[in-house]
């Protein structure tokens, strides 16, 4: 099936238990689990983009490909450079500039030239991404859309939505558990602080209480995206 998700769909999902915080602390662990050198298969999007991003985009970038050096796609990382030499080389680190370049204790060479320079562990994790063959992905935004049926749950209470069955699938392969659902009174304050960056008022709390409709939260929520205040938040940034 293909989930359509509306903003207030996707709130309700968030906001309606701490599954969002755990969801975050999963991924967090998952995210630091896979960044160590350790791992079995390097993936290019959480470990290795944004290695690249950070130390080599501002020179390798979409913007500028000094030397004729640009990371931003697997074609063009791994064509020849104007030195003649190929910065990439899958299947074998020791024969790619790259590594050299960031590993070298030679400050002319090193690279980058500023900033800070990469850590043992990221180097390693270069290396044993281009020993692997670079698999390259393309970033998730850019991947065509496809039909995805929500995973089995085996806690019903998670299997009153699509996405609070992915959220607590996740969870489960992770190895942790999510939180209870949250009391209306934490429900009405997480909203208000996260859309309009304020508390509730008391009178719309106890309003929000004691109104028994289904539907009571997804009016919540379209009040605050109406509210003058919501504009004045998001407008800021």
């Amino acid at each position: 099936m293909v989930i359509p998700i509306s903003p207030v769909t996707s709130m309700r999902a968030a906001w309606g238990s701490n599954a969002l915080f755990a969801a975050v602390a999963s991924a967090a662990i998952l995210v630091l689990s896979m960044s160590t050198v350790q791992a079995d298969e390097i993936n290019y999007t959480r470990q290795v983009q944004p290695i690249l991003a950070k130390h080599c985009y501002a020179c390798h970038g979409p913007d500028q490909a000094e030397s004729g050096l640009r990371l931003t796609d697997r074609k063009s990382a791994v064509a020849e450079t104007e030195s003649g030499e190929h910065a990439i080389v899958p299947g074998d680190s020791d024969a790619s500039g790259l590594i050299a370049r960031i590993s070298t204790e030679d400050e002319f060479d090193r690279m980058p030239p500023e900033g800070d320079r990469l850590s043992a562990d990221s180097i390693e994790l270069l290396r044993r991404w281009i020993d692997q063959g670079a698999a390259w992905e393309e970033h998730w935004a850019f991947e065509p859309m496809q039909t995805v049926d929500p995973p089995a749950v085996d806690d019903e209470r998670w299997n009153g939505h699509p996405i609070d069955r992915f959220i607590y699938d996740s969870l489960n392969r992770a190895g942790l558990q999510p939180n209870e659902r949250a009391d209306r009174r934490t429900l009405i304050r997480r909203a208000s602080y996260d859309l309009t960056g304020l508390p509730p008022a008391r009178e719309r709390v106890e309003a929000f209480l004691q109104d028994d409709d289904p539907r009571a939260f997804e009016r919540l929520i379209d009040e605050l995206l109406e509210s003058p205040q919501y504009g004045e938040r998001w407008g800021r940034h």
